[in-house]
């Protein structure tokens, strides 16, 4: 992710007007089964609640949404002998993908864990499957309609309707991320004249949505 798509991801999560059930504010407090937790919790709940991904950001006042710096270093970060990254990735099941971002707003360090929603069964960490309450980190099974609902989703979503990347900037997308001439070749299509032509086309097409301000999600 570049500088200006990180910027405009922290905008838009610290705009919200409360902490989400799949968002998560932090400042330094990084404890790896804590992290392991949330990541249970926040990508049932961005499931549940329909969103493209869930968002664990360290360096961020939970209550005002201030940026406030943080300390933690997730690539420096282990468990026991182990980095960090892979004993999450191994003690999740089934794993989401899990991408940290880290980068600098108002002059400050932010990092932030992209959790890709639950797919085909609800995530556990440990073998405990947890869901977000309001603010809480709840087991899943003390919520068994959540529990419900959350099955009766993931039974009926398909792959297709997923989003494989959020938020990304419109340079980015096009320089970067898509390869569009081959796209409009094995189409047959005529290439659109400018980057917005282009974006149309490509949103026209089902193969990017809108997010504004020249952000865009990859599907």
């Amino acid at each position: 992710m570049d500088a200006r798509s990180f910027e405009h991801l922290i905008q838009r999560l610290t705009a919200l007007p409360r902490e989400t059930e799949w968002v998560e504010f932090k400042e330094n407090q990084a404890e790896p089964g804590e992290i392991g937790r949330y990541i249970s919790g926040l990508a049932n709940a961005a499931a549940l609640h329909g969103q493209p991904a869930a968002y664990l950001v360290w360096g961020v006042q939970d209550g005002s949404h201030a940026v406030v710096g943080s300390r933690f270093q997730p690539r420096a970060a282990k468990k026991g002998n182990e980095d960090l990254e892979p004993w999450l990735t191994r003690m999740t099941e089934p794993s989401p993908h899990l991408l940290f971002h880290e980068g600098m707003e108002s002059g400050k360090p932010v990092v932030v864990l992209e959790i890709e929603p639950a797919r085909q069964m609800p995530v556990a960490f440990e073998r405990e499957r947890y869901i977000r309450v309001g603010s809480y980190l709840k087991p899943l099974k003390d919520y068994p309609e959540k529990e419900r609902r959350l099955w009766e989703l993931l039974k009926t979503a398909t792959f297709e309707d997923g989003i494989c990347l959020e938020g990304a900037g419109s340079d980015e997308l096009l320089n970067n991320l898509l390869d569009y001439p081959a796209y409009f070749s094995l189409t047959d299509t005529p290439l659109p004249a400018g980057a917005s032509g282009i974006l149309e086309r490509l949103a026209t097409e089902n193969l990017i949505r809108p997010k504004g301000r020249g952000h865009f999600d990859v599907k």
